[in-house]
């Protein structure tokens, strides 16, 4: 009886070990293709009732769980996507091919989730990745233009940007993309960072980043002033475990424990992904 109690616990270490080690959140390539799909015969179907459409709370939260799942799923072919022209279906009101670019409709679907449901539901749905990292370097550097003005080279400095290498310690959205325990680069302008001081070494934050280029490397710190809440905060720091939210951007008070942010934060994803 001892020993097979002692096989059976055997066991169930080397099952809790090997699932360590597969990577938790990856969606199957076709799931993935299905949603990418969705999402592009969402804009493909606009339309001259595409407006009429926004104004159903039904409609709209279709619209807005097919945005984020493919946000979700695949950022960069969002993004590829949004930089690219869809031949659309023709209005049937004249029979015109209809030229509105992707970033417009996706503009126009998320203007209205921000209307009609709350801000936090639209920040899911408009940024690529939520994470929280551990900052392992921060170097401060200047973005410039070389010029040749009458035969005299003048180079300007224009814009302050922090180049930043960090350890992902956990993700609230972008799972398929990106691991916990990964390193990631990323960059945002001076001043967009809580308060402008930068990062610290060693410290956590909670940060929003969406996707730049095509390449997964290069990362943007997307400020959260769509609203139009001002001053505009890109990154949010920890300190014993507290996320500090001074502008109480997300509605949760100043400063929340983290676990129940990030269970706050899962519970709106669940949410958008029941419609």
């Amino acid at each position: 009886m001892e020993t097979k109690l002692c096989l059976v616990l055997v066991l169930l270490v080397s099952l809790l070990s090997i699932i360590k080690i597969i990577p938790q959140g990856k969606e199957d390539s076709s799931k993935v293709k299905l949603k990418i799909e969705a999402f592009s015969n969402m804009l493909r179907n606009f339309d001259g009732t595409f407006e009429e459409k926004l104004n159903n709370i039904d409609t709209l939260k279709k619209m807005t769980r097919i945005l984020f799942e493919a946000n979700e799923s695949d950022a960069m072919a969002v993004y590829n996507i949004k930089g690219k022209p869809i031949k659309f279906n023709k209005l049937k009101s004249n029979g015109k091919v209809n030229t509105t670019p992707p970033a417009m409709i996706i503009s126009s679907i998320l203007i209205n989730t921000l209307k009609n449901f709350s801000y936090n539901i639209f920040a899911l749905a408009a940024t690529s990745y939520f994470i929280k990292v551990k900052i392992i370097n921060s170097e401060l550097t200047k973005d410039s233009i070389t010029e040749n003005i009458g035969g005299t080279i003048i180079t300007t400095n224009y814009l302050s940007r922090w180049d930043i290498t960090a350890e992902v310690e956990e993700v609230i959205k972008g799972k398929n993309t990106i691991l916990v325990g990964e390193v990631i680069k990323f960059y945002f302008h001076s001043g967009l960072e809580s308060g402008g001081k930068g990062f610290n070494k060693e410290m956590s934050y909670f940060l929003p980043l969406e996707v730049l280029t095509e390449y997964k490397t290069v990362l943007w710190l997307k400020p959260l002033d769509e609203s139009g809440r001002t001053p505009s905060q890109g990154c949010f720091p920890i300190e014993n475990n507290n996320l500090i939210d001074v502008n109480n951007y997300f509605g949760f008070g100043e400063i929340i424990p983290w676990p129940e942010f990030r269970d706050k934060m899962i519970s709106l994803i669940n949410l958008i992904k029941s419609w």
